[in-house]
Formats: structure tokens, C-alpha cells, sequence
């Protein structure tokens, strides 16, 4: 069988074939195509991925990258269907964290960094992206950022209310539940992309799965993609970012991340990816007091200019 587009007309999805790529290389390539590395959730599915192989060991799209042993899919599909070989996943000689498919006719756990053939899968019909996008990670200051709990009732800022990307620390629920949330105020309408995430730093406390609902005034929020659920995949007692894409760009000022599933503690730190210009944009009025001043510039979409850096106050001294 050709090394191509397969498509299946009693399945959801059609399917492509590359060569000569680490297990991450594999992905982005899947990505820039529309889809993912293959879930096999079920035996059809799987009897669909080997025909296309045609007895090839390639990557799919599981990995225990985050948590050793805890296998899931790239594509945040369920883990309800497992195909190993006798003895796999065994994490011979440590770091075997991603999967193959035919490797002695099963599945079975390698390092990621081996260069294989690879499988994709895509919904029937999607279409690649136009272009390759380079999205820009806007991480606003803690002032902007807001929570359902925090542990101990920390400020804003402080201790374990500290969620910027590369922060000391992260946020810290002071509740474990699917209520907790952190919220995001962009300062302005941007276009969001996704999300980019961390565990707590140097510990094992991360959120997995997360929901994501955006507002442009703060009070009439939408969920993003209609409620999906979104795969984390931040490794714990790393530093690593990971990146979360929704199916299309969103409109927003206030975008909420909730939480869905946790493990140990529900604690991450988090920003936004965009193309938008996150630069701020100023007005300068006159003759009024600061509640009027205030007013005219919620009239205007923003808010008196608040100056948490110094290139804040640089840029606000320059406008007066």
C-alpha cells in the first residue's frame, strides 16, 4: 500500500503516512497538516491505522511525556483501548515516553527522539492550515489575573497567586473541584489563539484537562469550541511550556480557564497565544475628577491607565 492519503469511506477520518521523524518532528508535521498523530481508541480503528501502515513500525499519538505510566493521546482522545506487546510499555533503559504501532506486531513504548515513519489522522474534510503561524505569547502582569480560590487566601501577586508563565511558583487553588478557575484580562479585545501552560514549578502539582470560556466585557462568557475539553500535557517538576490550540481563533478580553481534572493539587501558571498587537492603546482627555475620568474611559473600552513596569509608565509619560 502507497505511503499517501488513505481514505476510508466507512471511517471519520483520512489518513497520511510520512518518514524519518522524532516522535515531536511527527506531530508538528501532523499539526501542519490539519490533523494529529493517529488515536487508536478502538480495534476498528486501529484495523484502519495498520492497513495504511502495511506492516511498518511508525509513531501514534500516545505518550506519558507528563506523568511516567499515565499514557494518553496527543489529541486529548480518551485512553480506553491499549493494543502492547507482551511485557510494554517497560521503559527499558528509562525515557521510553512515546508510542509505536507494529513493532512486532503491537504496541510499543520507545524513545521519543527515534527517527520512524509516522501516521496521521485528520476529521474527513479539515483542511490544513493556510500558512504556518507564529503565535506570539502574551503573558499579562499578576494584576491582571483573577481566581475562584487561592491556598491560604494569598494576595494577588504573593505566594501562591503568582500564575505568570515562568513564575516562581503558580497558582494554587485552596479547593480541589471542577469549580476552581483562573481568569485572564487581556487589558483589551485580542485575538486568542490558545493557550500556553505550566505546572507548579519543581513540583508535582498540575492541572490535566481544562475548559475554556471567553467574555469581551467581563459578565457574558462563550466556551471555546463548544465545551470541549482540552489536554494540558504539562509535565510535572518541569518547566517546560506547553501550548493548547483552539480550533479557531476568539475574540476576547477575559478568557477563563477551568478546571477539569487535577493531579495532586490543582496548581499551573498560564498566558495567552495570539497574533494580535498586545501593546496598549491610550486616550488622553481632560476636566474631570477620577470617577468621571474613570467612566469616560469604560465609554471608551479601557480603563484609567494602570503602569506595573516601567516600560508601562514609560509608554503613559510619553502619551501625556
Amino acid at each position: 500500500m502507497r505511503a499517501g492519503l488513505l481514505v476510508d469511506n466507512d471511517s471519520d477520518y483520512e489518513y497520511k503516512v510520512g518518514k524519518d521523524k522524532n516522535w515531536h518532528e511527527a506531530r508538528k508535521a501532523c499539526n501542519n497538516w490539519g490533523g494529529e498523530l493517529a488515536s487508536v481508541t478502538s480495534e476498528r480503528e486501529r484495523t484502519d491505522v495498520r492497513a495504511e501502515l502495511n506492516g511498518k513500525r511508525a509513531w501514534i499519538g500516545g505518550h506519558d511525556t507528563s506523568k511516567e505510566n499515565k499514557w494518553e493521546w496527543s489529541d486529548g482522545a480518551n485512553w480506553e483501548f491499549s493494543a502492547w506487546n507482551r511485557g510494554e510499555p517497560n521503559d527499558w533503559g528509562k525515557g521510553e515516553d512515546c508510542l509505536e504501532e507494529n513493532f512486532h506486531g503491537g504496541w510499543n513504548d520507545m524513545r521519543c527522539n527515534y527517527k520512524s515513519n509516522y501516521i496521521c489522522q485528520r476529521v474527513k474534510g479539515a483542511s490544513p492550515p493556510k500558512k504556518s503561524v507564529d503565535f506570539k505569547v502574551y503573558n499579562p502582569a499578576e494584576e491582571f489575573r483573577s481566581y475562584s480560590s487561592v491556598w491560604s487566601g494569598q494576595a494577588i501577586g504573593t505566594g501562591h497567586a503568582r500564575s505568570m508563565i515562568d513564575s516562581a511558583q503558580a497558582w494554587s487553588a485552596q479547593h480541589n473541584n471542577a469549580n476552581q478557575w483562573m481568569m485572564i484580562d487581556a487589558r483589551k479585545v485580542i485575538s486568542v489563539d490558545g493557550l500556553v501552560l505550566q505546572s507548579r514549578k519543581s513540583h508535582n502539582q498540575r492541572v490535566d484537562r481544562v475548559k475554556v470560556a471567553v467574555s469581551t466585557d467581563g459578565e457574558n462568557f462563550t466556551e471555546v469550541d463548544g465545551g470541549r475539553e482540552f489536554a494540558t500535557h504539562c509535565p510535572q517538576y518541569k518547566n517546560r511550556q506547553s501550548k493548547v490550540l483552539f480550533s479557531s481563533a476568539v475574540d476576547a478580553r477575559y478568557v477563563k480557564i477551568m478546571v477539569v481534572t487535577w493531579d495532586h493539587h490543582i496548581s499551573m501558571r498560564a498566558g495567552l497565544l495570539t497574533t494580535s498587537d498586545t501593546e496598549n492603546e491610550f486616550m488622553v482627555g481632560t476636566d474631570k475628577n477620577w470617577n468621571e475620568a474613570n467612566k469616560a474611559c469604560k465609554r471608551w473600552g479601557g480603563d484609567l491607565a494602570s503602569m506595573p513596569t516601567k516600560s508601562d509608565r514609560k509608554a503613559v509619560r510619553a502619551e501625556l
